[in-house]
């Protein structure tokens, strides 16, 4: 799969789940899940997913979290609950409704892996 399919692939599902297109959180969120997809082990968030997503868009650890929580929030305050639903289950924490970056991230990947599994089983 080339890069370019595997971004809109995350894209496909994004725009699913109603997230904003024009914040600087999609395009960290999408940077982050690639890395998750083509990574072997499972990635830390805080000590090395941030730093990556920072270095490639030349900024800091702190501004890719803060970015990631409002894209995270945002998208819960605007997209379906269903569709939301559908991707991330019952990760959500306490009666506030939010989800940590982290689940959010993960809710992402594990997402697009199933539905390129999918993808692939449909061409068989």
């Amino acid at each position: 799969m080339t890069d370019l399919e595997l971004t809109n692939h995350i894209h496909d599902i994004l725009k699913d789940l109603g997230c904003p297109i024009s914040m600087s959180g999609f395009d960290y969120v999408t940077y982050g899940v690639k890395l998750m997809y083509n990574s072997s082990r499972r990635l830390a968030i805080t000590r090395e997913l941030y730093p990556a997503i920072a270095s490639q868009y030349n900024t800091t650890d702190t501004r890719v979290e803060r970015c990631i929580r409002t894209f995270v929030q945002t998208t819960l305050d605007r997209g379906s609950y269903v569709d939301i639903h559908k991707v991330f289950g019952n990760v959500f924490r306490d009666k506030s409704g939010t989800i940590v970056n982290g689940d959010f991230l993960y809710g992402l990947k594990y997402e697009l892996e199933r539905r390129i599994q999918a993808e692939e089983k449909s061409c068989d």
